[in-house]
């Protein structure tokens, strides 16, 4: 879903808002103000409108991040990592307006739902071995609350490009209400169908549920993110948190209240995976995520950058992302500033996009990349 057609599902009493002003910073300002005139306690917004994660402080653990710093413990679910992160089926792209007269819909033609098409491909488990087997770290942490229980399994971070991904999962023996499957075979929570829970955390990302391995009453959650660059020190955090919390909304799927079960904290180490680099050091690709600087390669928004593609040295194409085709290969997108990127009034505007990808890239089989048209080789 777009991020404007998951913020339009709010009327203006939520975040005070008219649905054309679309600005995540915005939100998250707004949002927090009006949390924070309430008598529920402080909850988690950061870059997540629908979040409702009360941040208590005496249920924040904090993970001790052993296996990050030591390399000793090796995480041993690698299977499952891989297979819900780079495997799973391609899906058809959907748009699906609102029925007229519907209470979420804020005005007539309102799309609900839009997810461009998306091609995905069988993972190499011996080759996601050798590219990060020994860089995705176990994490162990439990919440409990409200009938639903969140475990974590593990994270992989790249410090380079500040992509990572956040393995979890959620449980409820009564099952999920609310839980749709869309007609791709995306599931996800409805808030007009009446869920009630919401997982959230501190970085912008994207998360979705691989309906393969997840049943009634266990689903298994996969967390694409990015960290800002560390030259945004107002934006780029130390460490993921990630929590949930049982909420109420009304028949419009607008929250009224909602109940936090604390938040688990897992540090962002140093660590990088390989890379490779084009177009004088401004492109970076690792086997997960690409960082694309803007403006060191002549594009002064990195809003513009709309068509991205991967060229192997075999000579086959991996389409990160085509408006054209309305086709998205990536897992999570995110523009943001970098060092003097910035225009009068003080503020950064995006010149850099860094994007997951929804399959393992092998860096040393890569050939170039392409940008709007343009073609950066590698070395």
């Amino acid at each position: 879903m777009k991020i404007s057609e998951l913020l339009n599902r709010f009327p203006e009493e939520s975040v005070n808002l008219q649905p054309k002003e679309i600005s995540v910073d915005s939100i998250k300002e707004k949002t927090m103000k009006k949390i924070q005139t309430s008598r529920k306690p402080v909850m988690s917004v950061k870059r997540r409108v629908f979040s409702a994660i009360a941040v208590a402080a005496a249920l924040v653990v904090v993970l001790t991040g052993v296996a990050f710093a030591t390399g000793i413990i090796k995480y041993d679910n690698t299977h499952g990592f891989y297979s819900s992160f780079f495997g799973g089926k391609s899906t058809a792209a959907l748009t699906e307006a609102y029925e007229p007269g519907a209470p979420g819909a804020m005005y007539e033609g309102q799309t609900k739902f839009e997810f461009p098409a998306q091609e995905r491909v069988p993972v190499d488990e011996e080759k996601a071995d050798e590219l990060i087997g020994d860089k995705i770290t176990p994490e162990t942490g439990t919440l409990t609350g409200g009938g639903y229980t969140l475990t974590l399994e593990a994270n992989l971070y790249d410090s380079e490009t500040g992509c990572g991904l956040l393995y979890l999962t959620l449980e409820n023996p009564n099952g999920f209400p609310g839980l749709v499957t869309l007609k791709n075979g995306i599931m996800m929570f409805d808030y007009e169908k009446g869920a009630e829970v919401e997982v959230a955390y501190n970085v912008g990302g994207r998360d979705y549920i691989d309906a393969e391995k997840s049943t009634d009453t266990k689903l298994y959650y996969c967390i694409s993110y990015i960290n800002p660059p560390v030259e945004n020190a107002d934006m780029h955090e130390k460490e993921i948190t990630v929590g949930f919390a049982t909420i109420k909304t009304d028949e419009r799927g607008v929250y009224i209240s909602g109940e936090g079960h604390g938040v688990l904290t897992i540090p962002l180490g140093g660590e990088s995976l390989e890379s490779v680099k084009t177009a004088n050091g401004a492109i970076t690709v690792t086997p997960i995520g690409i960082r694309i600087d803007g403006a060191a390669i002549g594009i002064e928004m990195a809003d513009y950058i709309r068509e991205v593609s991967l060229i192997y040295k075999d000579g086959s194409t991996y389409v990160l992302t085509s408006a054209v085709d309305f086709m998205d290969n990536t897992t999570y997108g995110q523009h943001s500033g970098r060092a003097g990127s910035t225009d009068n009034s003080g503020y950064y505007y995006s010149t850099v996009s860094t994007m997951t990808f929804n399959r393992l890239v092998d860096t040393a089989q890569v050939a170039a990349v392409v940008v709007e048209g343009a073609e950066y080789p590698i070395g």
